[in-house]
């Protein structure tokens, strides 16, 4: 099932005339608001609520605070548009309404009943309606609430390998909207037009098959490649991995940002895991049921995130994530800590070689000028 508006008398009119809809795609991206207008904005509706329940008998307002942040009814949005000062009345609502309003941005978890309440309340209003599917779930949840919880935890995603016709249709809309592998916001519309793909897949494939590529082991070059193109966008922050991968013209962004997370991150561990980084990981991942960021659980183990996650999605098949830990979790974790000691062994040797062969060093460059000299 995919979640559509319901519609208007315009759209009704257009279907009555012309059979198929047109699509409309949205052309333009909204600025990301700073700290400063979120705190102008949050102010004009306390403002607002404050002149509305204020009573000129006693001189008082009254009203608690938490209702002054969380009242909406007969906001004159025009008014805190021009409070704000750079924002259109459309602008603040949607931000109010769907970012910043307090029950939004305390953004608790949601349990596992009320996702059982919210699947059975959007399958009987069919998806639509979501004012009434939050009433049904109860508990002071809003819609936009409801709507990202469905989207991010029950609507189901098309995973695995593409298909052909999945890939043909890629580049045809891709070719129809003249996407711009450095824009990320045109991956939204081309995964609008791709049923049950996200715009992450969606971005990625296109690197897979817009290009030809190297896959297999890096060159000596490629990194050196990699690591001046680092250097100059490393304060790019979104879209960085695209620009750096236009200077390494034989790898694509994927591949870029692994080999660098992955290889050539200064400070990132790297070797076997050990008996604490796991058990690390699994308090990690049980405080973070909802929803996971891997950047967060990547920096507190030190670890790449790709890394991080790779080895999250091996344990969670073996179980290990449960209370308590599966019995092939555990085999898996000692067979992996046996494997890691023998090979700390190994390292261990070799670096002993190597000093041996350091302190051997002087003295056989010693040995081989008194044999010149004596040739002489």
């Amino acid at each position: 099932m995919f979640l559509t508006p319901d519609d208007n008398m315009d759209t009704e009119k257009e279907r009555n005339m012309f059979g198929n809809l047109k699509r409309v795609d949205i052309l333009y991206k909204v600025p990301t608001w700073s700290g400063a207008e979120k705190r102008l904005l949050e102010d004009s509706v306390v403002r607002q609520n404050k002149m509305k329940y204020f009573n000129r008998q006693t001189g008082r307002v009254e009203v608690d605070q938490k209702r002054l942040s969380e009242e909406m009814e007969d906001l004159d949005w025009e008014i805190i548009a021009g409070y704000v000062g750079t924002r259109t009345a459309k602008d603040c609502l949607r931000q109010w309404t769907v970012n910043q309003h307090p029950l939004i941005a305390k953004n608790r978890v949601f349990t596992e009943d009320e996702l059982e309440k919210l699947d059975r309340a959007v399958a009987k209003y069919k998806g639509r309606n979501w004012d009434e599917i939050a009433a049904e779930v109860g508990n002071g949840r809003v819609a936009i609430q409801c709507l990202r919880a469905y989207q991010t935890r029950l609507k189901p995603h098309r995973g695995g390998a593409w298909t052909d016709e999945e890939d043909a249709q890629l580049r045809t809309i891709v070719a129809e909207l003249r996407v711009r592998p450095s824009d990320h916001g045109c991956w939204t519309r081309v995964a609008s037009r791709m049923v049950g793909r996200t715009r992450k897949q969606c971005r990625q494939r296109w690197e897979k098959i817009s290009a030809a590529r190297v896959v297999g082991p890096w060159t000596q070059e490629e990194d050196e490649q990699l690591l001046r193109a680092v250097a100059t966008h490393s304060g790019n922050g979104r879209g960085k991995w695209t620009k750096v991968a236009a200077e390494v013209p034989t790898r694509e962004p994927t591949q870029c940002r692994e080999r660098y997370e992955r290889c050539l991150k200064p400070d990132v561990k790297r070797g076997p895991w050990t008996t604490e980084e796991y058990e690390r990981l699994r308090v990690l991942a049980m405080a973070t049921l909802d929803r996971r960021n891997w950047a967060q659980m990547a920096a507190a183990l030190g670890r790449a995130d790709s890394e991080v996650k790779s080895r999250y999605r091996i344990l969670e098949k073996k179980g290990y994530f449960n209370e308590p830990p599966g019995e092939e979790a555990l085999k898996y974790l000692k067979l992996a800590e046996s494997k890691a000691a023998v090979k700390r062994e190994r390292d261990e040797l070799e670096q002993e070689v190597l000093a041996k062969q350091r302190r051997l060093a002087p003295s056989s460059a010693v040995m081989a000028t008194d044999t010149d000299q004596l040739q002489q």
